[in-house]
């Protein structure tokens, strides 16, 4: 999505205009796949729906906000160019927001494991 933001961003060629489309592409495809798998990564099988409903919610949410910030931002403006950064920027937000969640999910497990460890090792 990065790639897809910058190329528009820069989109005065059209070169930059094809990388932007191959590259949105892909990124769609990985935005709506990826939810699903993510949400039972970090919080695993169990009430995996009644998660991942709240995942959608904001995930929905955030999505149809988008559309009106962009729209009122051009009507402010008269250029998208700062709604995409903002985008960006969120984007990259949520990719730091990402890897904070997933590592704290690593010591949890890690966690978890030194105890069961431990636990068998009292049996012993």
């Amino acid at each position: 999505m990065t790639i897809a933001m910058v190329s528009l961003l820069l989109a005065n060629a059209k070169s930059f205009a094809f990388v932007f489309a191959i590259a949105y592409g892909f990124s769609i495809v990985i935005a709506t796949i990826g939810p699903p798998f993510m949400t039972d990564d970090l919080f695993g099988k169990k009430d995996f729906g009644a998660i991942f409903g709240v995942v959608q919610i904001f995930f929905v949410a955030t999505s149809s906000l988008g559309v009106i910030v962009s729209g009122l931002i051009y009507d402010l403006t008269q250029s998208y160019k700062v709604a995409w950064f903002i985008f960006l920027g969120l984007f990259i937000l949520s990719m730091f927001c990402i890897l904070i969640a997933n590592s704290m999910k690593k010591k949890k497990h890690s966690t978890v494991e030194e105890m069961a460890i431990e636990e068998s090792m009292e049996g012993v």
